[in-house]
């Protein structure tokens, strides 16, 4: 993970000195290519925390450890990458929902707990992450 955020500085600072487009794909390809692996990592540590006995609140915890951005594309900034983009660059709608799970207010949080069984909650939070993409 270490060096996928070392990725993503060196990523930025090529935006900002405004490099070539080439070098600009390169640089997103080297940092996409790191995220994945460190989504593989943190998958793999989800599975033997899982193994070993960690099952309840397993995979939000590592979500919440171990945060991976979203994937990165050649001429697009940072702050521009949404929801959206994130699920057709395959990145796990998990982590979405664990990511808008908990800035939720006190009043998103009674309702959610309210709600009578897992997929009612999921899709509340569904439905927050629609708005939160308007």
């Amino acid at each position: 993970m270490l060096r996928m955020e070392m990725a993503e500085e060196e990523l930025e600072a090529g935006i900002a000195a405004e490099v070539d487009r080439a070098t600009e794909e390169a640089l997103v390809e080297a940092f996409n290519a790191l995220r994945t692996k460190a989504e593989d990592s943190r998958r793999n540590l989800m599975i033997h925390r899982q193994a070993i006995g960690f099952k309840t609140d397993n995979f939000r915890k590592c979500i919440v450890l171990y945060p991976i951005g979203p994937a990165r594309a050649a001429g697009v900034p940072k702050a521009e990458a949404s929801y959206v983009d994130m699920i057709s660059d395959n990145a796990s709608k998990g982590e979405w929902l664990a990511w808008r799970y908990k800035k939720m207010s006190l009043s998103e949080c009674k309702s959610y707990h309210a709600l009578p069984n897992k997929a009612a909650k999921r899709s509340y939070l569904e439905a927050l992450l629609a708005l939160e993409e308007r």
